[in-house]
């Protein structure tokens, strides 16, 4: 993890990607009202926002979410001209990788579309991005397209490579981190349905913002 903070003053932080991000879906992006009275509405990005900007005011950082439940790497790059692109982001921290292994997505197809992604933010704003991958870990129940998705992590975190980004494997601390709790009360779970409830998510926050060398918590 870094040790200073990466992020700097009037900076645009945008979060992108699919349910893990942002369980708003198309076509309206509403949410239903169990998801919100279960505050499934909120996740890692909402959480990231408000620290920082209880927290750090002095960076005067504006924040955009452009994720969409049930994105894959085809969704990412359609809406990249028309919310994306707009919004100039500094940052882009992002999830992608699980719904493209469930619709059979072929690999290559994949490398081409975020690689695609990356490199036009990059080249038109000088964008960086920090990629969450290794979800799959805390999953460990669910196998359906684990093989795949691991796949287009791997692929992901060559990107990141390519483009100067960072590629953050956050199954591991977040495992760590829930067999702990586990430990402690078998009601300490992070996880409802195929997603992070608002324990996980909070969890998630901590460690986007160490690795954007905010905080530090390990």
């Amino acid at each position: 993890m870094p040790s200073t903070c990466l992020l700097k003053p009037g900076q645009t932080i945008m979060f992108d990607g699919d349910s893990l991000t942002s369980r708003r879906m198309p076509p309206c992006l509403d949410t239903w009202p169990f998801l919100r009275l279960a505050n499934w509405h909120i996740s890692y990005a909402e959480l990231v926002q408000e620290w920082l900007f209880c927290n750090k005011p002095d960076l005067r950082l504006t924040f955009r979410n452009a994720a969409v439940g049930g994105s894959s790497c085809r969704n990412l790059l359609d809406r990249l001209d028309s919310m994306v692109m707009p919004c100039k982001p500094d940052w882009v921290v992002f999830s992608i990788a699980g719904n493209d292994a469930a619709q059979n997505i072929p690999a290559a197809e994949f490398r081409e579309k975020l690689l695609k992604y990356c490199t036009q933010l990059k080249k038109a704003h000088g964008t960086r991005f920090l990629f969450l991958g290794g979800f799959d870990k805390p999953f460990g129940s669910i196998k359906k397209s684990i093989a795949k998705r691991r796949q287009n992590y791997a692929i992901a975190r060559d990107i990141m490579k390519q483009v100067g980004g960072i590629y953050f494997d956050i199954g591991i601390p977040m495992k760590k981190k829930a067999d702990l709790l586990l430990k402690q009360s078998p009601y300490h779970t992070i996880i409802s349905d195929a997603h992070f409830n608002l324990l996980g998510n909070h969890i998630i926050a901590g460690l986007v913002l160490e690795a954007l060398g905010v905080i530090s918590i390990r």
